[in-house]
């Protein structure tokens, strides 16, 4: 009984990951579609030049709150997403040893990330180029560690449970972002439908 309260609670941090990485999908397809409509329409940029001479300042200003906003936003989403399939993991590791790999790559990711995030900040304020390198080094390697530590650990949790199309999610995650995410969504749907009647 506590193993399947266990595997639900985790199957359904699986689930709200899934939900939460689509949305950050929409955010990137929203802000570049505000940024379409604000930077390289013709026609929009020929009406703000007949607002007056501070226009272009408007217009700029509106592109940086955009872009603020929509940044803050997916950093959130972001967070919260990583939190959620952390804590699903961690579950599962609880009565499982296949899941101590895919939390010690999730955490790698999480503690470089971070680490990128302090250089970057530094690298500003001194305004060092070659820091700034370090920084994409640091950020890459830390996203490739955690797209395969959560893919690992969503194969062997869809491997635990026979469910075919949260492997393939899982997989299809790692080259084309979007459609292996939905494939996850819908491979928890139906692992928690399947987990509740065992």
């Amino acid at each position: 009984m506590a193993q399947k309260s266990n595997d639900l609670a985790a199957i359904h941090r699986v689930r709200a990951y899934g939900r939460a990485t689509i949305l950050m999908y929409l955010i990137i397809i929203a802000a570049w579609l505000i940024f379409e409509f604000f930077a390289l329409t013709p026609a929009l940029s020929y009406t703000y030049s007949n607002f007056g001479p501070n226009s272009a300042q408007y217009q700029a200003l509106d592109i940086a709150a955009i872009s603020v906003g929509m940044t803050s936003a997916f950093i959130i989403v972001f967070v919260y997403a990583i939190v959620k399939i952390r804590g699903a993991f961690l579950l599962l590791g609880r009565r499982d040893d296949n899941f101590d790999r895919p939390v010690f790559l999730v955490n790698t990711m999480a503690a470089l990330l971070v680490a990128a995030a302090i250089l970057a900040v530094l690298g500003m304020i001194i305004q060092s180029a070659a820091l700034l390198v370090v920084v994409a080094m640091v950020g890459i390697a830390g996203y490739i560690v955690g797209i395969w530590g959560i893919a690992l650990g969503l194969w062997r949790l869809g491997s635990k449970y026979n469910n075919t199309v949260l492997k393939i999610g899982a997989i299809i995650a790692i080259f084309s972002g979007l459609p292996g995410l939905i494939l996850i969504y819908l491979g928890a749907g139906e692992l928690q439908t399947s987990a509740k009647k065992l």
